[in-house]
């Protein structure tokens, strides 16, 4: 199904009965096939439906090759199944339902394929993923499930360019949380068509590293941003966010100890009423792009000398007026 005799590698393939156990790639626990690797080994073709039959099966890694059609069906009652990894292929067709079986599973990693139908509402049944990443499917499409709030102890949630509508459900600011900790450290849902306010339920992803939302068609920022103490990198470019920048943005990265932000991006909107004196409480914020908000007015506050560690400084385009203070001066003056 995948053309053997082009494999990169195959030492011991199609061997005598008995020997499948010390093919290339394959590992086997008591005499059953527990995990199959043949990433990046020039598989070209597709998946055959027979690895269902692989009832003990817990880590598929197929990345980085040339496959096509779609994952066959029977593939997904592979319920002891711990880690799927087939991005950097050309798969097509739909996540099924059937998905919300695999209850062991941690690692979903889908990118880079051609998929389509959607995210299936039970994905949320996956209450043990650690990884859900199926960025660069540009025509998955669909919403983003409520049930994503399931998923209590995710890490990284990739959703980006895979051609979302829709609004950022409320169960978002459940994701991650398994009662003990936030463990939810990169939410990506840029490059899609998602719309109305960010939620407030955003502020409950307090153990937040990144937050990419740049590149949609979102409305406005809540008060409860303020609450993501752990954030470096905040980008909320190239939307239609309007309304004032939350003078509780000042909070953002400050988890007690250290100022964690280093990168604040907002440019590209229709924000108002000036700047906040709170901006300049990241002192150790590189970058700060506030260009083409060309309604945000007011002037450069002199809290803007409090960014020590600042490189970059765009503010063109935002309707400012008055001086330019001195503090300016302090831009980027570590000491």
């Amino acid at each position: 199904s995948t053309n053997g005799s082009s494999w990169t590698n195959s030492p011991g393939w199609l061997g005598d009965p008995g020997t499948e156990c010390s093919w290339y790639g394959i590992t086997c626990t008591g005499g059953s096939v527990t995990a199959i690797n043949l990433s990046e080994n020039n598989l070209v073709g597709s998946i055959p439906p027979e690895i269902g039959d692989l009832i003990n099966l817990q880590i598929l890694a197929l990345y980085s090759n040339s496959l096509t059609g779609a994952i066959p069906a029977k593939f997904w009652t592979l319920t002891n199944l711990v880690e799927i990894r087939l991005a950097n292929n050309t798969l097509t067709g739909p996540i099924p339902a059937a998905i919300g079986g695999m209850t062991d599973l941690e690692i979903l990693y889908l990118y880079n394929n051609a998929l389509v139908g959607g995210i299936p509402d039970a994905i949320g049944d996956l209450a043990n993923l650690v990884q859900l990443q199926l960025q660069n499917n540009p025509d998955l499409g669909g919403t983003i499930p409520t049930t994503i709030g399931g998923l209590e102890n995710l890490v990284s949630l990739y959703l980006f360019n895979t051609g979302l509508t829709g609004e950022i459900p409320a169960a978002i600011g459940d994701v991650g949380d398994d009662g003990v900790s936030q463990n939810l450290l990169y939410l990506l849902l840029f490059d899609n068509g998602l719309t109305g306010p960010i939620p407030a339920e955003i502020g409950n992803l307090t153990g937040l590293v990144e937050l990419g939302l740049r590149n949609n068609s979102l409305e406005s920022i809540p008060t409860t941003i303020g609450n993501l103490v752990n954030l470096r990198y905040l980008w909320l470019h190239n939307n239609q966010l309007t309304g004032p920048i939350p003078a509780e943005i000042g909070n953002v990265g400050d988890d007690g100890v250290s100022e964690n932000l280093q990168y604040l991006w907002l440019q590209n909107n229709n924000l108002t009423g000036g700047i906040p004196d709170t901006i300049g409480n990241f002192t150790n914020l590189v970058e700060l792009r506030l260009e083409n908000n060309t309604g945000l007015g007011g002037s450069i506050p002199a809290a803007i000398g409090g960014l020590t560690n600042l490189e970059i400084l765009y503010l063109h385009h935002c309707g400012l007026t008055g001086p330019i203070p001195t503090e300016i001066g302090n831009v980027g003056d570590d000491g």
